[in-house]
């Protein structure tokens, strides 16, 4: 009786492949981050050409968040096939500053991902891009198109980054620019990241157009006021929240408007410092909700 015990456990040995764990499928991973500074704590979504779809976990402190599973799935093996949306979640906050980010909705279009593993970011620019491209893929010339609409037509000229790269990493883009000593367009990019993140919250249902036209000038006039954005005068990291101000969309699309001289309508807000939350030995922990504010790259601060 042992033996044919014995003989159907081998049997059935063989049936299942004497599997373990090391006869599994390799794990494939897709990362992504939520990038204004690190925007910690939100929810993400994606949705691919195949018809599949799901969820992603909360972002860590660092802004990323990896999905990752051992079986073929379009969102791993063609990321570039696959929209990609962080939606408002209570509580996210900008790691770099302590901004209130539990409104902010960021998306990568479709054709940005790549799975030769660069990053994946989404940021204030790739959902302007996004909203602009629609149900079009992304391409590199209309992406172009809108950073010369926000004011940045001359970041891959000054840099030497490309579009894509520049998309796909802004925090790593972001970090090359400053060392580089490009301090005017540092300072240019962070503030139409704060800018026109708070823009596209406050006009959920603008036309993508007149939202960078909107963001464009705003900036401008920021720039007026703290040229060294995110710092001031006295070296201090700063920020700045202009939703209000940025729903003045009339105002600020008008072909006549003058940055340095901007109507009575729109007043910039004085700046609060920049007030980081602490980071935990779990960067997966919830955060505790943020104060307002834009963020931040090591010691110099970017975004919104």
């Amino acid at each position: 009786m042992k033996y044919k015990i014995l003989a159907l456990c081998i049997s059935a040995c063989f049936v299942a492949g004497c599997s373990d764990d090391n006869d599994l499928p390799p794990k494939q991973s897709v990362s992504l981050q939520a990038f204004d500074g690190a925007v910690w704590g939100m929810d993400s979504n994606y949705t691919c050409e195949d018809g599949t779809s799901g969820t992603l976990n909360k972002t860590d402190y660092n802004g990323n968040t990896t999905l990752e599973v051992t079986f073929d799935l379009q969102v791993v093996t063609n990321p570039e096939k696959c929209q990609f949306t962080f939606l408002p979640t209570q509580n996210a906050v900008d790691t770099s500053n302590g901004k209130d980010m539990s409104d902010v909705t960021y998306k990568i279009p479709t054709g940005l991902a790549s799975a030769s593993g660069a990053g994946i970011t989404a940021s204030p620019i790739s959902t302007l891009i996004a909203d602009t491209l629609g149900d079009a893929p992304y391409d590199e010339s209309s992406a172009q198109e809108v950073l010369n609409s926000l004011g940045l037509g001359d970041l891959t000229t000054v840099s030497g980054i490309s579009v894509t790269e520049f998309l796909q990493d802004v925090e790593g883009s972001l970090a090359k620019i400053k060392e580089s000593g490009e301090s005017e367009l540092f300072s240019l990019i962070s503030a139409t990241n704060v800018v026109l993140s708070d823009t596209l919250v406050a006009n959920p249902e603008a036309d993508p157009a007149d939202l960078a036209t909107a963001a464009n000038n705003l900036t401008a006039t920021v720039l007026v006021s703290y040229p060294d954005y995110p710092v001031n005068d006295a070296g201090e990291e700063i920020y700045v929240e202009v939703k209000e101000v940025s729903k003045e969309l009339d105002t600020l699309t008008d072909p006549d408007y003058d940055p340095t001289e901007p109507p009575a309508d729109i007043v910039i807000p004085d700046p609060s410092p920049s007030n980081p939350p602490e980071e935990p030995d779990d960067p997966t922990e919830p955060p505790t909700g943020g104060t307002g504010g834009t963020g931040g790259t090591g010691g110099g601060g970017t975004g919104g």
